[in-house]
C-alpha cells in the first residue's frame, strides 16, 4: 500500500510526504535557468543540486513545458552529483519503504541511484541505497525505486534526506515527475 491508499471511507488519503512532493512539484514548474553549476545550489527550501566542488562536473538546468531539463558535463571527475531533498523524519515513521517514482525522457543513457540518508543525533549519517537504479537507454521512461525504512532508524534519527545520485560523465534528461512515496 502506498501513501495515496491510506484513506478511511469518506476521507481524503493521508499523505505523509505531501510537503516533499510539493517541493518537487514546485521545482518542476518553477526551475530557474542555471548554467554550469559547480558545488551546491539551493533550488527551494529543502531542495538542492550539488556536485563535488573539487571537480569539473557542471550541471545545467532549463525549464521545459513538461518539467525541467537537467544536463551534466564532466561527471566522471566528481565524487558525487546529486539532486537532493530534505525529508521530515516523522513522515517516514510507520513506513516500510521510501519509494521514488521518476518519469521523464533522456537524450541518451541515464543512470542514477536513489538514496535515503539518515542523520544521527550523535553526528554522522548512514546511507541506504535503493537496490534498483533509475536507468534509461534513451527516450521516455517511468521508474520506481525504493529503499527499506528501518523502524529503529526512523525513530532515532535527527534528520533525513532523499538523494538521487547520478552516474556517468554526461547526460541530458527532462524530468516530468519526481514523486517520493511512503510505502506501508
Amino acid at each position: 500500500m502506498t501513501e495515496t491508499e491510506q484513506a478511511t471511507p469518506g476521507q481524503a488519503p493521508e499523505r505523509p510526504l505531501a510537503a516533499e512532493v510539493a517541493r518537487f512539484t514546485t521545482m518542476l514548474a518553477e526551475t530557474p535557468e542555471l548554467s554550469g553549476l559547480v558545488g551546491h545550489r539551493d533550488l527551494a527550501d529543502g531542495l538542492w543540486l550539488s556536485t563535488d566542488p573539487n571537480s569539473s562536473a557542471a550541471l545545467s538546468c532549463t525549464p521545459t513545458e513538461a518539467g525541467f531539463r537537467l544536463s551534466l558535463e564532466g561527471g566522471d571527475s566528481a565524487r558525487w552529483v546529486t539532486l537532493g531533498c530534505r525529508l521530515r523524519p516523522e513522515a517516514l515513521r510507520g513506513g516500510r519503504y521510501l519509494g521514488l517514482l521518476v518519469r521523464g525522457a533522456s537524450d541518451g543513457f541515464l543512470s542514477c541511484r536513489p538514496c535515503l540518508r539518515w542523520f544521527w543525533p550523535e553526528g554522522g549519517f548512514q546511507d541506504v541505497f535503493s537496490s534498483e537504479y533509475v536507468i534509461s537507454p534513451g527516450g521516455g521512461f517511468e521508474r520506481l525505486a525504493y529503499m527499506p525504512i528501518d523502524p529503529a532508524s526512523a525513530e532515532r534519527n535527527k534528520g533525513a534526506e532523499l538523494n538521487l545520485f547520478f552516474q556517468g560523465d554526461r547526460f541530458s534528461v527532462e524530468f516530468r515527475d519526481i514523486e517520493p512515496l511512503l510505502m506501508t
